[in-house]
């Protein structure tokens, strides 16, 4: 506290004093928390100085003002951070260490169609257990500092629809800098992560038929023959053409001819396992991979199956179209482990079932020709 003089009451830092009061004593306590922020003063009409116990009592008033002034202060700012928050758009939750929910936004609310009665003290389904195991491999040191950790989940929405959702936890830390809650943050990237598998999708499939394409069958067979190799079990490589496509097309336009591979697609993938690759490299150009195998008699038995299948009358725009295939057929490892090879030997073979009249299948390796 600080005395104003008794001949000058009115002057100094009480200057702004009316005169009229007639004070002769002044009695002040600063307060604040650093910086000054506000004056306790009073003032007595007195001329006798403030005892000890006044200015005691005096002291003890002032701090628990400032007590009150800072705890208004921190009301204030759990006001504005929850303002903040309130207005993000993204969904926000907060748990504890173990995953636990303790609080949540609307936005998370909203997004995931839930109400904080149904989620508060659940565990976080998405939380990254894993990772934070990893971070922290022992109890001694959850001390260390953990980085933020982003992950992409799958979520179901308010009305039932599958979300991909970016998460961010952060952990909030205590003044020794140890986690002691996590704030989680979900943001909508359903719509960035469909457009990039529609990418994917279009980049490894074919446009017209949506069969994988060639990048995609390369792929799978160069996958399929090192299956082959480990297993010690075969796999054949059918080269489809049908012979007589180019006079459906040109009797009958290329917008029926599309109609018609869309349909051979379709009957070539009924004729296989979901485990075989059904594919079109160009026009009216297939490959199926065949893997898993044990005998050539099995190999047969789908191509004659393929070959009656596409004989059967496809039925467009009023009309009855009859398509016929020849079907080339490479075996490795008897024909060849090389993929490039394999797929070049299995087209040869596809030309001598041609040379054969068409409407059949040929095996690269003569003798399996016969049964």
């Amino acid at each position: 506290g600080s005395l104003v003089s008794l001949e000058t009451p009115h002057t100094g830092e009480f200057s702004w004093f009316p005169s009229g009061f007639s004070l002769r004593q002044a009695y002040s306590l600063p307060f604040g928390q650093g910086d000054l922020s506000g004056l306790l003063v009073v003032c007595s009409t007195m001329p006798t100085e403030f005892d000890a116990s006044v200015r005691g009592w005096l002291e003890a008033l002032g701090h628990h003002i400032e007590g009150l002034m800072a705890r208004g202060m921190e009301i204030e700012q759990l006001r504005l951070h929850s303002a903040v928050i309130a207005s993000v758009k993204n969904a926000v939750c907060v748990t504890d260490l173990q995953g636990r929910i303790e609080w949540v936004n609307q936005a998370y609310m909203t997004l995931l169609g839930v109400t904080s009665r149904q989620v508060l003290g659940t565990p976080l389904r998405s939380f990254p257990y894993a990772h934070l195991q990893e971070t922290r491999p022992t109890p001694e040191s959850v001390t260390t500092g953990i980085d933020c950790v982003k992950t992409e989940i799958m979520e179901k929405g308010k009305n039932g629809e599958s979300l991909v959702l970016e998460q961010i936890l952060t952990p909030i830390v205590d003044t020794e800098g140890k986690p002691t809650k996590f704030v989680v943050i979900l943001h909508d990237v359903t719509t960035r992560a469909v457009a990039e598998m529609q990418m994917k999708h279009q980049a490894y499939h074919d446009a017209l038929t949506d069969l994988p394409n060639l990048i995609m069958f390369e792929d799978r067979l160069q996958l399929a023959l090192a299956q082959a190799r480990r297993d010690g079990t075969l796999l054949a490589l059918l080269f489809l053409d049908l012979d007589n496509f180019k006079s459906i097309n040109d009797q009958h336009g290329h917008q029926m001819g599309d109609r018609l591979l869309r349909v051979v697609a379709k009957r070539l993938v009924s004729c296989v396992r979901t485990t075989d690759t059904v594919s079109r490299l160009s026009g009216d150009e297939f490959t199926i991979i065949l893997q898993g195998l044990d005998r050539i008699q099995d190999i047969r038995q789908v191509a004659q199956k393929i070959v009656d299948c596409l004989m059967l009358p496809i039925h467009l725009s009023g009309q009855d179209l009859f398509v016929q295939t020849s079907i080339g057929i490479a075996v490795s490892p008897k024909d060849s482990i090389d993929p490039r090879q394999l797929l070049a030997i299995a087209d040869q073979a596809m030309y001598r079932a041609k040379d054969f009249g068409g409407k059949r299948w040929f095996f690269a390796t003569q003798e399996w020709n016969f049964e």
